[in-house]
């Protein structure tokens, strides 16, 4: 017989906080029960909580102990401004970027809380701190495409119509070239 340990938070698994488990031979399967009755059946046979207590005593006191302790049972400690989640693309919304292309590749650890991004110094900040061009403010759903002060000789350039983050221009206010973070009033933009 091999006896097993293992310790999960209920954070991470809530299915199951402590299991002792004994695994019997192939040719003798039996059924699962965890230390908490919502547990599934499976292929282990788990022993009652006071012979868990006895087997880890005396595991303990032989140093055989083994623990299997994953990561979210670590106490994370995020700096201010930023909260812990299990799961997030590792492509943070920055002031440059509201919205990063990435790979849907989840990763433990800390992130900018709703309404924050991050800025060029790597602290949290508010979305509309951001957006320091002049005339500019803060909307969850803009569009790059508009009216711009443009060299008339410029080529005019398709633009699909599309809802991102970011700063844009003030009503009546209109970017001073394409992709300039400063807005002007149209009658302000130079003459060509």
């Amino acid at each position: 017989f091999l006896f097993l340990l293992h310790i999960t938070s209920p954070r991470s698994h809530p299915d199951h906080f402590l299991t002792l488990s004994v695994y019997k031979p192939i040719t003798n399967p039996c059924k699962t029960r965890s230390l908490n009755p919502e547990h599934h059946p499976g292929k282990i046979c788990s022993l009652s909580l006071n012979m868990a207590r006895a087997v880890v005593v005396l595991l303990s006191s032989l140093s055989l102990l083994l623990l299997v302790v994953t990561a979210q049972d670590q106490k994370i400690i995020c700096e201010e401004g930023k909260e812990y989640t299990d799961c997030y693309a590792h492509c943070p919304p920055t002031c440059k970027n509201f919205s990063p292309p990435c790979p849907r590749i989840c990763v433990e650890g800390c992130l900018c809380k709703k309404g924050t991004v991050v800025d060029e110094t790597g602290k949290c900040v508010e979305n509309e701190s951001c957006c320091t061009g002049g005339n500019t403010t803060y909307y969850e759903c803009g569009s790059d495409c508009g009216k711009a002060c443009r060299n008339p000789r410029d080529p005019v350039e398709d633009c699909a119509q599309r809802c991102l983050p970011g700063c844009f221009c003030l009503p009546g206010y209109v970017p001073a070239a394409r992709d300039s973070k400063r807005c002007v009033l149209p009658e302000d933009c130079p003459k060509y």
